[in-house]
């Protein structure tokens, strides 16, 4: 009775007065005090259980025992307990197995919590839902997921039907991973099951929808929620504020606000509405959340709130409201500091975070990674090499180089203040280089002007083996000004790009509309303009456009320029025919019907595929007029460098190619008898009104230059 009114002390003392004790009394007091998380009383009694009575422990000790074990962290006892439990012949039992799979997930050890979930002879929800959560708390998404699908199908049959903890686990696995697809999967199977109504797991589901990017469907299930608690108030503002909107985040917090009751906005509340606030303009929003948190005492009584307005203050710019709230802060942390120095690192004076560190260090406190990643920051932006110096030399005095993000820090610093030397020394020095810090590496020689370095630097990338990232790269090929290695780097880079990269899944193959290689010429006779071509924009600025096309089958983009331009198309999925031309240089013009044909050259009349070498259109070779026809549904990722621009005079013109026999030579006029077929004249077009393209939707990566 005790024990389960929340009284574990009241247990304590009618068990200490009973003169003989037994197996089920020492069982009910060591559960009293797990059922109140003193773990470490746990521990004690269940030593001096062992010890004294001479009592051995059954498969209701057991569970408590090993639960303690995972709450204090202690792991060499857990193992101890482990060994007894072998020795007692209680391993196969179901509820001392279900403990021991969450012990070793909560320290880690995966490994041996599947090994103990895999010799259960029997399993029930709890096990699976145990062994869910272990996959969930160490990062193991995939796993998670299979496991699930394992749990729910044997021969065919429904063995476990997945309950609220379940779902419960899994959802916010699909929210850390932006899962969407497996999200809405699991939202489906809660809807099946009837437990999307239940608060915890609609929750789990506004949460994912939100982390997700899908906004408007979290505030679907908002809406329909009759069941609301902080939480999924919490939840909701949370989302408003991780998208960015301002209004929408505070006119939900407004109603929260305004719906009396037990309902109350909490410290958990103002930490996710806090970040919206990074900007001047929602200056009085920061102000109006910061006296609502004043009257509940948040800021007095909760450090994480009290930073999390410095932090924004400073961002807003109103730097005497930062210090303001830091100054009222009674026991300043690092974490207090980091909150200072971080937000003053990122403001219009950003020196004003070196003062503040001067100051932390007289208070006696050390500086932690985010400390000099802030200081770092701050160094970068003034463009100071002196006091850069002088915070890498802290980062060593106090052993914090190891970490990368420092080291990407000091790549970022050096570079920003030229001293490109020295950061190729550092990067050198990194023991496990990643992705970013080559690409914080090569970037560097292309902002400084050494596009040859970069390239270099990207050819070793490759050949450590790192696959380079897409959108990175496409920085590479803007800044890198037409040097003939991009096209090795786009070349090589290509070859990796799969429909996938770009947000699209294959298309299926029209076999009653592909014609194949031979009839091409049937192909723009019967279906030139049948179906519209789709395009997706991906990204455009001045220095290139990216984009993708794709074709219906028999559809035809016709011959135009691309004038002072070099243009990248690698075809991601199905077969296009290719023709290309060269102008003829030094021009050769002849009149005809009061328009005039230019002498081009063939240069490329083939068929392509995902495999074929990557066509490349310089500004005066390599095909720099083309005309493209599908044989099959496809693809064709485009990307062009510099864009067509009118008024710098890189205009598209569309062209009509003649038979070079078609128009008599006039004087002057070279012959090319015996090579007729290498050449054609090209006759300028209005833009063909058969030409039909629509705007797609693009759901790949967003390009970050």
């Amino acid at each position: 009775m005790y024990s389960m009114c929340g009284s574990p002390d009241d247990s304590r003392s009618v068990f200490d007065a009973l003169r003989k004790k037994n197996l089920f009394q020492w069982n009910a007091v060591i559960s009293s005090y797990s059922r109140n998380e003193l773990y470490h009383n746990v521990l004690e009694m269940f030593v001096k259980m062992i010890t004294e009575s001479g009592l051995l422990p059954d498969n209701f000790t057991f569970p408590c025992v090993v639960k303690a074990c995972a709450g204090v962290s202690e792991v060499q006892v857990g193992l101890a307990v482990h060994g007894l439990v072998v020795k007692t012949r209680l391993v196969e039992d179901v509820f001392v197995s279900n403990a021991l799979v969450s012990f070793y997930g909560t320290h880690g050890s995966v490994s041996d919590a599947l090994r103990v979930f895999k010799i259960m002879p029997e399993r029930n929800l709890v096990s699976w839902n145990s062994m869910i959560r272990v996959f969930s708390d160490n990062g193991l998404s995939e796993e998670c997921f299979l496991l699930l699908g394992q749990m729910m199908e044997k021969d065919d049959e429904i063995a476990f039907t997945p309950d609220v903890a379940t779902l419960a686990t899994v959802l916010p696995v699909c929210a850390r991973e932006r899962e969407i697809g497996v999200g809405k999967g699991v939202h489906g199977l809660a809807m099946k099951l009837s437990l999307d109504k239940e608060v915890v797991v609609n929750n789990a589901l506004m949460d994912m929808y939100s982390k997700c990017g899908c906004i408007n469907d979290a505030q679907v299930i908002f809406k329909l929620n009759n069941n609301k608690n902080v939480v999924s108030w919490n939840t909701m503002v949370g989302g408003f504020s991780a998208a960015g909107d301002i209004h929408k985040t505070f006119d939900l917090l407004r109603q929260m606000l305004a719906g009396g009751g037990d309902l109350r906005a909490d410290e958990v509340t103002i930490l996710n509405a806090v970040p919206v606030c990074f900007e001047e303009s929602v200056l009085p929003n920061l102000k109006e959340l910061h006296c609502y948190s004043l009257k509940q005492e948040f800021v007095h009584n909760n450090e994480l709130v009290a930073n999390a307005f410095v932090a924004s203050y400073a961002k807003c710019g109103s730097l005497s409201y930062a210090h303001r709230v830091f100054c009222s802060i009674r026991s300043k942390t690092v974490n207090s500091w980091n909150a200072l120095i971080g937000g003053y690192s990122q403001s219009s004076d950003p020196r004003l975070s070196l003062d503040a560190y001067f100051q932390m260090k007289s208070s006696g406190l050390l500086p932690d990674l985010f400390t000099v990643c802030s200081l770092l920051s701050a160094c970068s932006q003034i463009k100071s090499l002196k006091l850069g110096k002088e915070v890498h030399g802290l980062i060593i005095r106090n052993r914090l180089e190891r970490d990368s993000f420092v080291y990407i820090s000091l790549l970022s610093l050096y570079i920003h203040c030229g001293e490109l030397s020295t950061a190729h020394v550092l990067f050198d020095a990194m023991e496990d280089k990643t992705l970013v810090s080559w690409n914080t590496m090569v970037n560097g020689y292309l902002q400084n002007g050494f596009p040859e370095r970069a390239l270099s630097l990207f050819r070793q990338m490759v050949l450590y083996g790192v696959q380079p990232c897409e959108i990175s790269m496409m920085s590479v090929f803007g800044a890198c000004s037409l040097l003939p290695d991009v096209i090795w780097v786009f070349g090589h880079h290509a070859d990796s790009v799969s429909p996938g990269d770009v947000g699209l899944e294959e298309e299926a193959q029209d076999d009653d509309r592909g014609y194949g290689v031979s009839g091409v010429s049937r192909v723009n006779r019967v279906g030139r303009w049948a179906q519209p071509i789709t395009f997706l924009d991906i990204h455009e600025c001045d220095t290139f456009t990216m984009c993708v096309f794709c074709f219906p089958t028999s559809s035809v983009i016709p011959l135009h320029d691309h004038p002072e331009m070099t243009v990248f198309s690698k075809i991601l999925y199905g077969s296009l025919h290719v023709k290309a031309y060269d102008w003829v240089e030094p021009p050769c013009i002849i009149t005809h019907d009061k328009s005039q044909a230019r002498l081009a050259k063939l240069v490329t009349d083939k068929v392509i595929t995902p495999q074929s070498e990557l066509p490349v259109l310089y500004p005066k070779t390599g095909g720099n007029l083309h005309c493209f026809t599908a044989l099959t549904p496809c693809a064709v990722l485009d990307i062009l460098t510099p864009p067509y621009n009118e008024s710098a005079g890189r205009s598209c013109s569309y062209y009509m190619d003649y038979p070079f026999s078609t128009f008599a030579l006039e004087e002057g006029v070279k012959s090319v008898e015996g090579k007729e077929d290498e050449y054609a004249w090209l006759v300028q077009i209005d833009t063909p009104d058969e030409l039909h393209m629509r705007p797609g939707s693009y759901t790949g990566p967003t390009i970050q230059v």
